[in-house]
């Protein structure tokens, strides 16, 4: 990594080393320098304004900044390097699995999530409004296992993906409805 700073005026990194360029006469080389790098950083931006042409500069900075992928020294790298992939398209996630639950037993829900660059850290979450539970924490994976016990109560079933720094989060509501027979609302 190269780089030009002073303590506070790093808000990102760019790649600097070993850009392909256009050299004079023809043909393609590759440079070196973060003279390079302005003109990567600021057509990032570009394209950001392009996607968000309602967000104000603020705001693009910030999706800038928000998705980049930490490079450590934060006094050299900022928020880190840009990342425009995880700007452009940031991560979504719905969560597939049965809303109603009409008998006591096991349920299965499944987070597919979409976005990011792919790679995705997951993270469940559930609790149970009506008796006044806070969030307790169901593990990091892609599919959760809940237990729908009599009475127990409606759920509220939280996944949160991670990807390239960004997360996204989907909350479903399962009606608890065992314990009432045939009727979904007691």
């Amino acid at each position: 990594m190269l780089n030009n700073y002073a303590p506070r005026n790093v808000e990102v990194a760019g790649p600097a080393i070993d850009i392909s360029t256009v050299c004079k006469g023809g043909g393609i080389g590759v440079d070196t320098g973060t003279s390079l790098t302005t003109p990567l950083v600021a057509g990032a931006l570009m394209v950001l304004r392009g996607k968000y042409p309602s967000e104000s500069n603020s705001q693009i900075r910030e999706r800038l900044r928000s998705t980049a992928i930490s490079m450590g020294d934060s006094q050299k790298s900022g928020a880190g390097r840009i990342d425009l992939l995880g700007a452009v398209n940031p991560p979504r996630v719905h969560i597939e699995g049965e809303t109603y639950a009409r008998s006591p037993g096991l349920y299965r829900y499944e987070a597919f999530p979409s976005g990011g660059n792919g790679s995705y850290t997951y993270q469940g979450a559930v609790r149970y409004p009506e008796i006044g539970s806070g969030w307790g924490n169901l593990g990091a994976s892609k599919t959760q296992d809940l237990n729908s016990a009599e009475g127990g109560g409606n759920i509220e079933l939280r996944v949160t993906v991670t990807s390239a720094g960004a997360t996204a989060q989907s909350t479903l509501y399962i009606t608890n409805s065992t314990g009432c027979g045939t009727e979904i609302i007691c």
